[in-house]
């Protein structure tokens, strides 16, 4: 076994900066998605379904608005860093302009939820749950998390959002104590968020010496300009993310969100986590266009998620019961949500390191449109014919998927670079 340790790490050596930032951006992304499993238990039995299903559906309707402020910059302003890393001028004129737009967007996605509740009286009692729970925009526009992929080099923010939300996390225990507070979730969360935001931002200005100028219009106009095909195409994948627990909040019941947001949370953080390998990727793809190292890495992705879903789901038939008593229905939920961990890692990074990478961002738009479109029909005709439940909602997700991958195969077939698949 020791002849072959020198092998590997010589077979690592050229891609060290991506497999440390695919762990830093693991551990950050993963955490993201942990923190709530870890107080989910607690929630439910201090708050009940019903008050956290309220606040699982305010979460949801919020995170509509973050696909405007992030404006598919996690992927445009990414690559624009990673092509002019280098250059200082250009960094910040980057940043500043990214972080001006995004501050334009922040303000009018205000705007957007007033107006919004304002045509929903009954909503009254409820709106200060709805304005907390804005601090997910805040964070979505402070925390440059683009600029640190695009550079590579993940290491101190992961630091520091691990510290400052895993001491926040820690107040949940304290601070919510019946189901009055349940404000207080939203507070906690944000304010974890807000330090760790405002923390990132001090490192890009202050200790990566970047300057915070003030753009010309023209300079905006090319970057939200840069920006707007893959905005498109993100606002029809986040529908199909979103939707499915705003829809079971409205036609079935709050009760309802709190099953399935257990069941999707779950399978959230391995779709996530093999998604990642996309996102570090994908800087080190743009600049060096590697057919051969997309393609191992969509086999490793199908193969790894596979290999999780099937362990997960036999493994459940024991956690589940005990650390979610009368939550059984997330058992059989796990089984048709959890086939998207490995289909969804797979055409997203399909989606992104070759279509993306090859210059197709219109048909990287139009098969998320597409696959949104047979999501939108089918959850109609669910709702004409009395049909949707947890399960049936979760079925039209996972054939959308499907969809997704199916065409971008397709358009990969047709522009001749299947070879970056198989």
């Amino acid at each position: 076994m020791k002849r072959y340790i020198p092998r590997i790490k010589a077979k690592m050596l050229p891609h060290k900066i991506l497999i440390q930032n695919f762990g830093y951006l693991s551990a950050l992304q993963v955490f993201t998605l942990l923190v709530p499993l870890v107080t989910i238990p607690y929630l439910l039995k201090v708050l009940g379904k019903e008050t956290y299903g309220l606040i699982v559906f305010a979460q949801t309707v919020v995170s509509y608005l973050l696909i405007l402020i992030n404006f598919g910059f996690n992927l445009s302003a990414t690559k624009e860093v990673s092509i002019h890393r280098d250059d200082k001028n250009k960094l910040s004129e980057i940043v500043s302009s990214i972080l001006i737009i995004k501050g334009a967007f922040f303000l009018l996605s205000f705007v957007i939820l007033w107006v919004t509740l304002g045509f929903f009286p009954k909503a009254e009692n409820v709106k200060p749950l709805f304005y907390l729970m804005m601090y997910l925009c805040l964070y979505e526009w402070i925390f440059p998390i683009w600029y640190f992929q695009g550079i590579e080099k993940m290491k101190y923010i992961t630091i520091i959002n691990l510290i400052s939300r895993s001491f926040f996390l820690l107040l949940v225990f304290f601070l919510v104590k019946e189901k009055n507070d349940y404000l207080t979730v939203p507070i906690i969360n944000g304010a974890g968020y807000s330090i760790a935001g405002f923390f990132s931002l001090w490192i890009v200005f202050s200790q990566n010496r970047l300057q915070f100028k003030w753009q010309s219009w023209k300079v905006l106009k090319y970057y939200t300009a840069e920006s707007v095909s893959i905005f498109l195409g993100s606002i029809a994948g986040k529908i199909k993310i979103l939707s499915n627990k705003v829809i079971l909040g409205a036609f079935v019941g709050m009760e309802s969100v709190a099953i399935y947001d257990i069941a999707d949370k779950i399978k959230e953080v391995f779709v996530v986590f093999l998604q990642l390998a996309g996102q570090v990727l994908f800087p080190n793809v743009s600049k060096n266009k590697n057919p051969r190292l997309i393609r191992n890495s969509i086999r490793l992705l199908f193969v790894v998620g596979l290999a999780i879903y099937l362990i997960l789901g036999i493994s459940f038939q024991i956690i589940i019961p005990k650390y979610f008593e009368s939550y059984t229905e997330v058992i059989f939920l796990f089984w048709v949500l959890g086939i998207l961990i490995f289909i969804q890692p797979v055409s997203y990074l399909i989606g992104i390191g070759v279509l993306l990478v090859n210059n197709l961002k219109n048909e990287y738009s139009r098969t998320l449109y597409i696959s949104t479109s047979i999501y939108l029909i089918l959850l109609v005709g669910l709702y004409f014919y009395d049909g949707i439940s947890i399960y049936s909602v979760s079925i039209c997700l996972v054939l959308s998927a499907l969809v997704s991958i199916v065409s971008n195969l397709l358009v990969c077939v047709k522009k001749k670079i299947i070879n970056w698949i198989v």
